[in-house]
């Protein structure tokens, strides 16, 4: 029996709400629950309801800009993606946005209905990835020891192949706030490879 797959959720988040009509239309055939919003306080109360995997969001907003509302979205809602759609974007303001990992993308309006579904579809890959990753951490995890500015994973290897005695190996992983996911999973791979 297999399980049936839940669709993805995206917020889509213009202070105009004829632009969030015609994005809703230009994706309605993509196989995502979509939820629109017209202000950053909505997005947030949409989001505080549902489970969001991917926001799109304009930049230029009375209340709130895009850029606030994706730094308020990363600290309350990590796991989900985001994407910016803006139409007075500087490049400065894109690549700081991009480098600083608070979004995915950062797409230039007019943004074709094709390359805004390609970015989405791409993005909830990402997640699956990020998804699994932390599914297998928290799996294989056994224990986690915290000494001053170290942190000392134990993980159990046991029954699998290719490690002698079937022991437990420890890692040591440097405490920093700012590794990312993926740092964290390269380097307990290149630890446990050793």
């Amino acid at each position: 029996m297999t399980e049936k797959s839940v669709p993805a959720t995206v917020l889509l988040v213009d202070d105009d709400p004829r632009v969030t009509s015609a994005l809703l239309r230009a994706l309605r055939r993509e196989p995502h629950h979509f939820l629109a919003a017209n202000a950053a306080s909505e997005a947030l109360l949409l989001m505080d309801r549902h489970k969001v995997d991917v926001l799109v969001s304009d930049e230029m907003m009375p209340e709130i800009c895009g850029s606030q509302l994706i730094a308020i979205v990363r600290r309350r809602f990590p796991a989900c993606i985001r994407i910016i759609l803006s139409g007075r974007g500087s490049l400065e303001a894109a690549i700081r946005m991009i480098n600083e990992g608070n979004v995915y993308r950062f797409l230039q309006k007019p943004c074709s209905p094709a390359e805004l579904a390609a970015t989405i579809r791409q993005a909830l890959q990402q997640k699956k990835l990020q998804d699994l990753s932390r599914s297998l951490l928290k799996r294989h995890r056994k224990c986690v020891y915290q000494s001053g500015d170290t942190t000392m994973i134990r993980f159990g290897f046991s029954g699998q192949a290719g490690l002698a005695g079937g022991g437990d190996d420890t890692v040591i992983v440097e405490e920093d706030e700012n590794l990312s996911l993926e740092d964290l999973v390269r380097e307990l791979e290149e630890a446990v490879s050793r």
